[in-house]
């Protein structure tokens, strides 16, 4: 077993890249994490958690919808039978992703989107969205 580990590591580390790709994978994990939840808040109609995703711009623009008593079941109607996935994502110099995701409804073609997720200090979200186009 102690050989095979060895035998791995050494394989990974002749990779071109691998180290590299072995460091990113946590950034990876915090940026679909923070999308997956964002998601799935409007598949499940979660304000609360929406409100608490979203920063600057994007929660200015969507604070009446998230106020509205109505949004959520809107958003369970909307999101009824979505599925998505994180396509791309481009870490700027800022530090912030520009994230691309793919949204599947049923019976539809995919939908691409971009977001932007903001760095943040806080220990429940790394991220926050900032902003959500076709095009950012």
């Amino acid at each position: 077993m102690k050989k095979l580990l060895q035998n791995m590591i050494f394989f990974l580390a002749a990779l071109p890249g691998a180290g590299q790709a072995l460091a990113v994978q946590p950034h990876l994990q915090a940026v679909d994490g923070v999308v997956g939840a964002y998601l799935d808040a409007q598949v499940k109609g979660d304000v609360s958690t929406l409100s608490a995703l979203m920063c600057g711009p994007l929660l200015e623009k969507r604070q009446p919808l998230l106020d509205n008593p109505g949004y959520p079941a809107h958003l369970v109607n909307a999101y009824l039978g979505a599925r998505y996935s994180l396509v791309h994502h481009q870490v700027l110099d800022t530090g912030d992703v520009k994230a691309e995701i793919s949204v599947t409804f049923p019976g539809r073609e995919p939908a691409r989107r971009q977001l932007l997720l903001k760095r943040t200090a806080s220990a429940t979200w790394p991220y926050c969205i900032a902003a959500e186009s076709d095009a950012i």
